[in-house]
């Protein structure tokens, strides 16, 4: 696994963020709700974002709830896909 901030800065802009994942055909992970706007980042254009919909006091419900997408369905079969992971379910647009 790669942390973003091992290849860009921090203020690197979404679009630029998303290049770089699909460069490296990876999975982009993130709390970031901008890259769940499937107009501007649409499923098929990108190895698959995973948006977590997640806050202070439901942190560890996102985690299982998320725990539990990556148990139901290997990574690569996330490919081309945008998962929102929330409190208590997970959504995939394909």
């Amino acid at each position: 696994m790669v942390c973003l901030k091992e290849i860009a800065r921090r203020d690197t802009p979404d679009d630029d963020v998303l290049r770089l994942a699909v460069e490296r055909s990876m999975l982009l992970l993130t709390n970031d709700k901008d890259f769940a706007d499937v107009l501007r980042y649409p499923p098929g254009a990108h190895a698959g974002i995973v948006v977590l919909r997640i806050m202070a006091v439901t942190e560890a419900e996102v985690h299982a709830v998320l725990l539990r997408l990556l148990t139901d369905h290997k990574p690569e079969a996330l490919n081309a896909t945008l998962a929102v992971v929330s409190r208590r379910k997970y959504r995939l647009k394909r």
